[in-house]
């Protein structure tokens, strides 16, 4: 008789939040081999790479849900990893694409099913363990007492589930690493799914799901769990005649061999002040006056729209049309359920520039005089008192330029620049005049109020789809709405880039390539087409 121990986890993994994802993990781990366990299963895509590069393997196991790119493809994968080494990379075959799920936006399904291929590590794994390459693809680990596979979440699913083929190929332990968001009575149907699987083949399935908040409107509810059908499994699968039939006739899985054994004999033992401002007091008082006056707009706004056809005699009512822009919505520069509340907003996907460009084409080529004028005025929310020594204005109440968000927005959502690779971009481009330690500081105050203020745009008014640069999130620029605005992980990195380049006004050398040669004039590739006039310039 062979005793197995293994061990599943229910984590609670927020979207970008690296560094508390990755100490989760860490401590999972370290909680299975305290316990015993030689495998440890971890939920779908739970972290990046850098759980690779530690010693946490040893001795365990570990099947850890990241996403891996080959060649030009995205795939949503399980890593394998035991003793320092990574066994084989698990890529999903069968994509969740319906309900709340868009994974065929981000990933792309592996259609190989029955090969594995050889896959090359990245030059920062393969220095760090030593190992060149890894077997990519769907099969499973055969070690010397048992054999052991992956399944990810949707595939359990599935008309035709993997662990048909590698129940009949002899794997007898089954690993699913799911991201499964809860539903009244779907935990059910996910329970009848695991149940089913080894109910007429035999073996042991393990479940491992997330617990908690995504970032976003869906809370995934755990209900991590092992399920075992008979304590002997290699008699129970001898003792069905039609498993032993299927089986002469099954589809080859490949496997990769490890001389290890997992199992062991059976023995029984086993509070600050705030500055105050111009009117209001405090800060705190002075942003709820504000936030008190825009929503005004938007209720006597609402309300002509209301009462003006019926004071012209006329059936219906007015469409109220808003007026915020791209770069506010970006910055988080409005109120919720203020004046950018509206019916329609036709202005919603452009940005300041673009808008700008725009009244003063129009001045010149339409001869609307006035529309100079308005694209000459500082912009302003007219919130507070104008006084004689001071007026409100939108670059300092944002901390930036509209010309500088401008730059942001089209580097976060055309290029995928999230704070790091935006830092990188920026130091090249802005080099010349900022110091990479002015840039860094630029950098992390956007994607601090960018974070801290996402949630205004879930609630923003609907606008047609105008420019690529669009952070509209209903179908465009799918992201969660909830993180940590601290960005412990994404900002280290940014300080540990300051450090090396100490100071220096230059652009990042090694990385120069790849970007291309910076043009003044707008065109060429990498950062300097952010400040393209067009949009689609380096895609």
């Amino acid at each position: 008789m062979r005793l197995l121990k293994v061990a599943t986890c229910n984590l609670n993994q927020w979207a970008m939040d690296f560094d508390c994802n990755l100490k989760q993990i860490k401590e999972s781990i370290s909680m299975a081999r305290q316990a015993g366990a030689v495998i440890r299963l971890g939920p779908e895509l739970e972290c990046l790479k850098d759980i690779l590069l530690g010693d946490w393997t040893d001795g365990i196991l570990c099947s850890i849900g990241m996403p891996v790119i080959k060649g030009s493809e995205r795939y949503n994968c399980q890593v394998l990893c035991f003793n320092r080494k990574i066994i084989m990379i698990r890529p999903k075959m069968w994509l969740a694409n319906d309900g709340n799920y868009r994974e065929l936006r981000w990933f792309t399904a592996w259609k190989q099913k029955d090969q594995l291929v050889d896959f090359q590590l990245p030059i920062e794994i393969s220095e760090h363990i030593s190992q060149k390459s890894v077997p990519f693809g769907n099969g499973f680990i055969q070690f010397l007492d048992t054999a052991v596979a992956a399944e990810v979440c949707e595939e359990l699913y599935s008309p035709v589930p993997p662990h048909a083929d590698l129940a009949l190929n002899g794997v007898e332990v089954f690993m699913n690493a799911s991201g499964s968001h809860h539903q009244l009575r779907k935990l059910d149907i996910r329970l009848r799914a695991i149940i089913g699987a080894t109910h007429t083949r035999g073996g042991v399935y393990m479940y491992s799901n997330h617990q908690g908040c995504d970032g976003s409107r869906l809370y995934y509810d755990g209900c991590s769990c092992i399920v075992v059908n008979g304590d002997v499994v290699a008699s129970l699968r001898g003792s069905i005649s039609s498993f032993q039939e299927q089986a002469s006739r099954k589809t080859i899985v490949p496997s990769v061999a490890v001389p290890y054994k997992l199992s062991q004999s059976f023995n029984l033992k086993m509070c600050p002040s705030s500055p105050l401002e111009v009117d209001g007091g405090s800060n705190i008082e002075n942003l709820g006056l504000q936030n008190i006056q825009a929503r005004i707009r938007m209720v006597l706004a609402f309300m002509l729209a209301s009462l003006l056809p019926w004071v012209h005699n006329k059936p219906g009512f007015y469409l109220v049309l808003g007026s915020s822009n791209v770069d506010e919505a970006l910055r988080g520069y409005l109120t919720k359920y203020d004046c950018s509340s509206a019916d329609i907003n036709p202005i919603g996907s452009i940005s300041k520039q673009d808008l700008r460009s725009f009244l003063r084409w129009a001045a010149t080529h339409l001869g609307y005089s006035s529309l100079a004028d308005i694209e000459a005025a500082p912009p302003t929310a007219e919130l507070e008192p104008i006084r004689a020594n001071y007026s409100q204005l939108d670059e300092v109440d944002m901390g930036m330029t509209y010309e500088e968000l401008s730059v942001y927005g089209r580097l976060r959502k055309i290029f995928r620049c999230g704070p790091v690779s935006m830092f990188k971009n920026l130091c090249y481009r802005w080099g010349a005049r900022l110091t990479p330690l002015e840039v860094a500081d630029k950098v992390k105050h956007f994607f601090k109020y960018y974070s801290i203020n996402r949630h205004k745009m879930t609630v923003l008014t609907p606008s047609y789809h105008a420019e690529s640069y669009s952070p509209e999130d209903n179908r465009f620029d799918l992201r969660q709405f909830l993180y940590n605005a601290r960005w412990p992980y994404q900002f280290r990195k940014i300080d540990e880039l300051v450090q090396e380049l100490d100071g220096n006004k230059v652009a990042i050398e090694e990385d120069h390539e790849k970007l291309g040669t910076i043009s003044h004039g707008g065109g060429g590739m990498g950062v300097a087409a952010a400040g393209s006039g067009n949009p689609n310039v380096g895609i």
